[in-house]
């Protein structure tokens, strides 16, 4: 039987080493391993086949791509570009469009979706991989934190607060109606006077959307 060998490519040709772990030698692996790259190379040329290469695009034009690399202790993918390290979706992006603009997140709108639609948890998800460009959408900083924070932020005040939804909705009406006081709109409620100033300035449960008038 003859002796698996490392199928990657190396210096133009494939690389033929004896194979050590994921299917790849010791030297890929290491790679992997450390840089989240079999393929990683530090003599510069074009980046893009090699992460084009740790990205699964067999689910179709719509779905999230993931990328196969190593992940980042924060759950995305990785890798180095220009002797530079990048997150995966990040260096997609910029492929495509240059470099991002200071100031400004790639937004992964795939996971916003789907924590508004109740299919994901806010926070660390197997959406932080995705490298598919439709679902990739460059926001500034304030935009990404309300595209993005509402939905987490709902999920934690749902399960850790005193309020509902409604009562929030009926203590922003009553701040702005002027008929009662902080002092009795908070008893009305239990809570403090503080809290009735942060529901309506806004610092609380800024999330929340109020109801459209009929």
């Amino acid at each position: 039987m003859s002796e698996l060998t490392c199928p990657l490519p190396e210096n133009g040709e494939t690389c033929g080493r004896p194979v050590s772990a994921h299917g790849w030698c010791k030297m890929h692996y290491k790679r992997w391993w450390r840089h989240g790259d079999p393929l990683l190379c530090f003599r510069g040329g074009d980046p893009r086949p090699r992460v084009e290469s740790l990205i699964d695009r067999s689910g179709g034009p719509d779905a999230c791509h993931p990328w196969l690399g190593k992940p980042c202790r924060k759950g995305y993918g990785h890798v180095l570009v220009d002797g530079a390290h990048r997150a995966a979706h990040v260096a997609v992006w910029e492929f495509e469009n240059g470099p991002k603009p200071p100031g400004t997140d790639i937004d992964h709108e795939c996971h916003n979706r789907a924590v508004q639609e109740g299919s994901c948890r806010p926070g660390k998800c197997p959406h932080r991989l995705c490298c598919n460009l439709r679902h990739l959408v460059l926001r500034t900083k304030d935009e990404h934190r309300e595209a993005t924070v509402p939905w987490d932020r709902g999920a934690w005040y749902r399960r850790s607060a005193k309020l509902t939804d409604t009562q929030v909705r009926e203590i922003r009406r009553l701040s702005m109606d002027g008929r009662l006081t902080r002092t009795e709109i908070a008893e009305r409620f239990s809570i403090g006077k503080e809290a009735v100033s942060r529901i309506k300035n806004g610092k609380t449960w800024a999330w929340l959307p109020d109801l459209p008038h009929s």
